[in-house]
């Protein structure tokens, strides 16, 4: 017999880590790893006690918070960690845990070294005992990888939280006005004005993948969405004017709602060029919060530790790709590079004389200026790159593109991001000694119905597919075109050219009426009237009115056993005979039929020539008496004789 304190032990770790199990997975973990067959209610315990478990550790982990924060404090006096806290309530009471900020030393300085200063800032929500929310900085390192610069536990996102993180980001580094810095986030209410507060002077960027999920929800389409990427794309001014007008002519609506936002917000023609990236959405930290997703079941300090490791590890590996490098520039840099050396076989260019240079693609034209490393189409201005018309004057100069490439991507600048390691950490046990007093976390909140773990995914975003169950793609936002006149805003159904139908009760199928159409009768091929009522279509039934047609007259039926007219097998009289001992018999049988009509052919036996019941009546008895006898049995061989 297996418990549930065996089944505890034995599924700890697999528990621990998807606190999601179903009961019914245990059930069946349980009997090919144990070999036992275990009932729902048992396993339903032994989950019960490990969650017990967890929300103990929980409880125990918060209380150790304030060690680990001096620990890494101790391992790296330059990295910042900072604990807010709410003060006791009662004299007796311990302070309540409101949120705390990590920044490695080596994330920080990476960031100040080797990275553009364009931060990502975004928010995700914990799924385990005790839900919060994960606040994250992010930027790009020189190969346009994730870049973590800095995250914090926070009990929810609102505008206080986000005050917390931004006035410790601002210590980091070192910049209390924000200049230089460009920061990208979606429309959070309290991030923006958190921002503004700490980071006045900064540049603000929205993602444009929020920004078009809330647009689409009014205004709906595949061509608005392709014009609307377009548009967000668009790398100059006169490019950004034309595809809103192809937006326009769309939908009124939807242009105006989108000129209502300012362009510098979420278009590329309006970006600012010092920090050489172009990017219009928040990716990375879409990036990041995938990234740790494994974590956001955990305990908090565990939930640090795994954040600080995969942090760790990353740099040291980034760091190892540095020896596999071909030349001074980052691999998806020269990857980006060599796509666009494809397109300038579809340019023409002529030389001034100087420095500059008229370009002709397609139908458009451009001016290139090799010494300021400009170009009208703003591509090269926006990242550092050279665009196709850019190398295509390089290639006229004969000089080397690489050259022309922003410093931002050079082996130098990533080698400062990963240059120094993060020291590892010790465990609980050196944690004894720290100064503070324990923390308690924030209560249980219980909402009404059951608890979700998976966001809510917007109209714009990908759901996932249950087991056994196929992909099926909606037709939301979509415009319904008829299959009838082909025009839109109705489907055949409500079409009205329809040909009219007539209501159709439940249970029945619904048929096409011809109405309108003339009937033809399938008998005599003459209109006015259907088969069922063509004069001409002969009656099987008797009684039919003479205003429609006559009747058929029917055969006269003749029977099956003595071949006489009147009367059928089942009423004939010749089937029947009276023996004195056994009254009246029906079905003679083959046997009594035979001699019956031996007796009718015999003029010795029937000398009057009697046919029917008469025959019948006279006919001895004993005649029929051999016929109805039973069979004998057959003696068994070996049996001796009576």
């Amino acid at each position: 017999m297996v418990g549930s304190r065996v089944l505890a032990e034995h599924h700890r770790n697999r528990i621990i880590a998807n606190p999601q199990i179903r009961i019914s997975e245990i059930v069946r973990l349980s009997h090919l790893e144990l070999g036992v067959h275990v009932s729902m209610d048992k396993c339903k315990l032994a989950k019960e006690r490990i969650m017990k478990e967890v929300k103990e550790t929980h409880t125990k982990e918060f209380a150790q918070l304030r060690g680990y924060a001096e620990e890494l404090l101790r391992l790296s006096p330059q990295s910042n960690v900072q604990i807010d806290s709410e003060p006791p309530t009662t004299p007796e009471g311990k302070p309540m845990f409101k949120g705390i900020y990590v920044c490695l030393e080596r994330c920080r300085k990476g960031f100040l070294l080797g990275c553009r200063p364009v931060i990502g800032v975004d928010a995700c929500f914990l799924k385990g005992m005790f839900k919060g929310t994960i606040l994250a900085a992010v930027a790009r390192d020189g190969n346009n990888q994730m870049f973590p610069i800095a995250w914090a536990v926070v009990d929810s996102e609102s505008t206080s939280s986000w005050m917390f993180f931004f006035r410790c980001l601002a210590d980091d580094l070192s910049n209390h006005t924000g200049r230089d810095l460009t920061f990208i986030s979606d429309q959070h209410p309290g991030l923006i004005n958190a921002r503004q507060t700490v980071f006045p002077e900064a540049r603000h960027r929205l993602c444009a993948r929020h920004l078009y999920a809330n647009w689409q929800k009014i205004f709906r389409g595949k061509l608005l969405k392709k014009r609307f990427w377009i548009a967000a794309r668009s790398t100059y001014e006169g490019q950004f004017n034309k595809n809103m007008e192809e937006i326009r002519n769309l939908s009124v609506e939807g242009h105006d709602a989108l000129k209502s936002i300012p362009p510098e917000l979420w278009c590329k023609a309006f970006l600012d060029t010092s920090c050489k990236c172009d990017v219009v959405d928040n990716n990375m930290n879409e990036t990041f919060n995938n990234w740790i997703m494994d974590a956001r079941y955990m305990p908090i300090i565990q939930l640090l530790e795994y954040i600080r490791v995969k942090v760790m590890v990353r740099m040291a590996k980034n760091r190892e790709e540095i020896s596999k490098w071909r030349g001074d520039i980052a691999p998806r840099i020269r990857k980006k590079l060599e796509a666009n050396k494809i397109e300038v076989a579809k340019c023409r260019c002529e030389w001034n004389g100087r420095n500059h240079y008229d370009v002709w693609h397609w139908n458009d034209k451009f001016v290139v200026d090799l010494i300021g490393k400009k170009c009208s189409c703003r591509a090269w201005d926006l990242t550092g790159i050279p665009c196709p018309h850019a190398l295509s004057t390089i290639g006229l100069s004969n000089c080397n593109p690489d050259e022309f490439v922003s410093n931002w991507y050079n082996r130098v600048k990533y080698e400062r991001a990963y240059n120094v390691p993060i020291m590892p950490c010790n465990g609980e046990k050196f944690w004894e000694n720290y100064h503070g007093e324990p923390l308690e976390p924030l209560p249980f909140r219980c909402k009404q119905g059951r608890l979700k773990v998976n966001r809510k995914k917007g109209d714009n975003e990908t759901r996932k597919v249950k087991v056994g169950q196929l992909e099926k793609m909606t037709k939301e936002g979509g415009q319904i075109m008829c299959s009838l006149c082909k025009q839109p805003g109705h489907n055949k159904r409500g079409c009205p050219k329809r040909p009219f139908e007539r209501e159709v009760k439940v249970g029945q199928l619904e048929k096409m009426t011809k109405e309108g159409g003339q009937i033809t009768c399938s008998l005599c091929k003459q209109p006015g009237h259907n088969k069922r009522g063509c004069p001409k279509r002969p009656s099987e039934r008797e009684g039919a009115s003479a205003s429609t047609h006559q009747p058929i007259p029917r055969k006269p039926s003749t029977c099956g056993y003595c071949k006489q007219p009147g009367h059928t097998r089942t009423t004939c009289t010749a089937r029947y005979f009276v023996d004195e001992n056994f009254g009246q018999s029906d079905g003679l049988g083959r046997k009594k039929k035979h001699i019956f009509g031996e007796y009718i052919n015999s003029p010795e036996l029937n000398p009057q020539g009697l046919q029917g019941e008469t025959a019948m009546r006279h006919t001895h008895p004993s005649q029929f008496h051999k016929a109805q006898a039973p069979r004998k049995s057959a003696k068994k061989k070996g049996s001796s004789e009576a």
